[in-house]
C-alpha cells in the first residue's frame, strides 16, 4: 500500500519555515502492531520535525527477509529516483532484527545520497539484542 503526494507545495511548519525535504515512511507491522496507529503516529512525527511525507509504504509480507521485501525495494527505488531523501521508520527492527541486514540496507540508501532514520532501535515488545549494545 503506497500513498504519495508530490504535487502539493511543502506545508509550513511551526515557526513559519518550509519543510526541508521529503521522506518515505516505511512500516513493517507484525504480531500485535497496529498499522493504522503506527502510520498516524509516524506521519505526525515527521511533520513535526519539518519533513514532508511523500509516500507511506506498509509492508505486506513482514515475515520475509528484508532483501526479499517488496516494500523496502520500493522505498529504495524512490530514494534512487531522488524523490524523498530520507526513509523514516519507527523502529530499526522494522527493517531488520539483524544488524548486518539493517546496515546493508542503510548503506544502499546512503549510496544514493539518502539516509535511513529509525526513531527507536526496537519496538515496544522487543528486548534489545546484545548485538546492538552501544557504548557511547
Amino acid at each position: 500500500m503506497t500513498t504519495s503526494s508530490t504535487q502539493d507545495p511543502a506545508p509550513p511548519v511551526p515557526g513559519g519555515t518550509r519543510t526541508r525535504f521529503g521522506c518515505v515512511i516505511y512500516l513493517c507491522p507484525s504480531g500485535g502492531d497496529r498499522a493504522a496507529a503506527l502510520r498516524e503516529e509516524s506521519e505526525r512525527y515527521v511533520q513535526d520535525i519539518g519533513w514532508r511525507v511523500l509516500a507511506v509504504i506498509v509492508e505486506s509480507e513482514p515475515e520475509r527477509s528484508p532483501v526479499e521485501r517488496e516494500g523496502l525495494g520500493r522505498a529504495l527505488a524512490l530514494v534512487r529516483a531522488e524523490r524523498p531523501r530520507a526513509i523514516f521508520t519507527p523502529w530499526r527492527s522494522m527493517i531488520s532484527h539483524r544488524k548486518d541486514l539493517y546496515y546493508a540496507f542503510a548503506g544502499a540508501v546512503e549510496a544514493t545520497g539518502g539516509f535511513v532514520y529509525a526513531r527507536n532501535m526496537t519496538g515496544p515488545d522487543e528486548a534489545p539484542d546484545s548485538d546492538w549494545a552501544v557504548a557511547w
